[in-house]
């Protein structure tokens, strides 16, 4: 049996039968946060994302949520360089998928 659930945060919808249970982890983490613009960010990123992730994206992915939000939110906006280690691929795509957000 499939659940669908809609996030009150993004209005986004997902079929709990789709995501292996490391994915549903991984979108629960971006989703709850804490600071409710990391919560909207990522959590709207991953749920577009995590089901076309390769495993070394979701591992890297699940790096990134180790990270604490307001130096994350930092290197997002540009207020202060992202770090070598995190300027990658993926983040860039998370910073470009931030642009187009309708908030």
């Amino acid at each position: 049996m499939r659940i669908r659930t809609r996030r009150a945060t993004t209005g986004t919808m997902i079929s709990s039968g789709t995501l292996s249970i490391r994915r549903k982890k991984a979108l629960y983490r971006a989703q709850h946060r804490g600071m409710r613009e990391m919560d909207l960010l990522l959590g709207t990123f991953a749920a577009a994302s995590l089901d076309q992730m390769s495993a070394a994206e979701l591992d890297e992915f699940e790096g990134l949520l180790d990270i604490l939000d307001a130096d994350f939110l930092k290197w997002l906006t540009g207020e202060e360089p992202v770090p070598a280690r995190h300027d990658t691929d993926l983040f860039r795509r998370i910073r470009a998928f931030r642009q187009v957000m309708p908030f």
